[in-house]
């Protein structure tokens, strides 16, 4: 079963807006409920200041010696004046209301306040709550003695309807504010996932048209920010990837070039013999050592091409022994000699012996020795000088081979040593383009280098730079 896709915009609303609004929530419930907490706090201190200055004044009323308690209650009552603000009620000892400010009883016989006040040590009680009404009020009683017995108390009362109002208009306001906030929240936030939506789109879309072949499409950059730097490494990656389908088309034709070459001297040569027979023993000779040079080199050629496969799979084995790279370099030069002397061109071999033996797989020295060469001698015309010499530096042998060749241009310079990679374009001279990316790699792998000097008409210089073995 396939997962359902979800859109960039779909994680940011959840992920980003989603932990906004549920901050937001949070917010405006604990901004409400400490608005409250505030608000109620502020009455009931009010309460407490008021049942003070009524609790003194009804004790005046009873200090007068001709008034019992139920004719200082409603002589205190009937000259209350904040009756349109505030309702007081006398309680008697057991905490039953016995007269009102207002005049009406309650509807029910609220205990909760007496009962805090009667296990008070200061004598007071407060209790918040609704009436059967559905009226929020909060309630204060204050106790009232007489030589040190509790004759009954005072319960001052005040309606929360007004606080409420205002908590809720409060509230509101926050509800709105951060309704507003969310909604610029999200009006940026659409505008910013916009803003990297689309130009994702577009990157896919020109993503897909390079993945399609089209590699000289360019995906245009909006801005100088992160995309902006994807859409450089996109288009950068497209133009690589045009050069090197160009160097592999290159390669084929080189390496097509190059396998018919043989083949069809082979080819050639085998029916001119099965024509000819024995009749001719110094043509038979001459086809026979053709053909065996010519499989030689196809040999060589395929070796060439299976020793890079291993390199792209990164399967090159190295073998490690301690061998003299000496021995090596003087066996390149002894395969090489009779070529350049057919060839009119001179090779000079300096001979060295106070070189130390290295460590690696002498086999592919050699092979990197033999590719050096083979390229001075066949970017070597007719008259010109090679030479190969080695010198100790420091901890390193170094192996210099230098031609009067026809040298590199600067801008094919920086690319000899990529795969596919030819400085002669037009085939005129053999090669595969992969023996230099080959050796550069075997040089690696021993922990070396190959450097790469040269000058356009003057020759080319390889310096092979490996280290010596420890202790040596």
């Amino acid at each position: 079963m396939a997962m359902r896709r979800k859109s960039i915009t779909s994680r940011w609303m959840v992920n980003g807006v989603g932990v906004i609004i549920l901050v937001l929530v949070f917010l405006v419930v604990a901004g409400t409920l400490m608005l409250r907490y505030l608000y109620y706090e502020s009455v009931s201190d009010a309460l407490y200041e008021y049942a003070d200055a009524t609790s003194g004044t009804f004790s005046v009323y009873l200090s007068d010696s001709s008034h019992d308690w139920a004719t200082a209650s409603r002589e205190f009552l009937a000259n209350f004046q904040d009756k349109s603000q505030v309702e007081v009620q006398v309680l008697d000892a057991a905490g039953d209301v016995q007269m009102t400010s207002t005049g009406f009883m309650p509807d029910a016989n609220l205990k909760a306040d007496w009962q805090t006040a009667s296990q008070s040590s200061d004598g007071y009680g407060l209790w918040t709550g609704r009436y059967s009404s559905g009226e929020r009020v909060m309630s204060l009683v204050t106790l009232v003695q007489q030589n040190d017995t509790v004759s009954g108390g005072l319960r001052v009362v005040v309606s929360l309807r007004l606080v409420d109002r205002q908590l809720f208009l409060f509230s509101g306001l926050l509800v709105l504010l951060a309704l507003l906030v969310v909604f610029f929240v999200m009006l940026s936030s659409s505008y910013f996932v916009s803003s990297i939506i689309n130009p994702v789109k577009e990157i896919g879309r020109g993503a897909q048209t390079i993945a399609a072949g089209n590699y000289g499409h360019r995906i245009p950059k909006r801005d100088n920010d992160e995309i902006g730097d994807l859409c450089d490494t996109i288009n950068y990656m497209a133009g690589e990837i045009a050069n090197s389908e160009q160097l592999k088309n290159d390669f084929i034709s080189s390496i097509s070039h190059e396998l018919r070459t043989p083949l069809t001297a082979i080819k050639g040569w085998s029916e001119t013999l099965s024509q000819v027979g024995d009749s001719n023993a110094e043509l038979t000779e001459r086809g026979l050592r053709i053909i065996s040079d010519e499989t030689s080199r196809l040999s060589a050629l395929v070796e060439e091409l299976l020793d890079f496969s291993r390199l792209q799979d990164g399967r090159l084995a190295i073998r490690t022994e301690s061998f003299n790279v000496i021995n090596e370099l003087e066996e390149t030069v002894l395969l090489y000699r009779p070529r350049a002397e057919r060839e009119n061109i001179r090779l000079y071999y300096a001979e060295t012996t106070d070189i130390p033996p290295i460590e690696g797989d002498k086999d592919r020295i050699r092979q990197v020795l033999i590719n050096v060469m083979d390229n001075a001698v066949k970017y070597t015309k007719s008259g010109g000088v090679i030479r190969a010499e080695a010198a100790r530096v420091g901890d390193t042998v170094q192996i210099v081979i230098s031609d009067t060749g026809i040298g590199i241009p600067p801008e094919d310079l920086v690319h000899v040593k990529e795969k596919f990679f030819r400085v002669n374009k037009n085939g005129s001279i053999p090669g595969s383009g992969i023996g230099l990316a080959l050796a550069d790699e075997v040089t690696r792998l021993h922990g070396g280098r190959l450097d790469i000097d040269s000058v356009v008409g003057k020759g080319t210089t390889v310096t092979v730079t490996l280290p010596i073995k420890k202790g040596a």
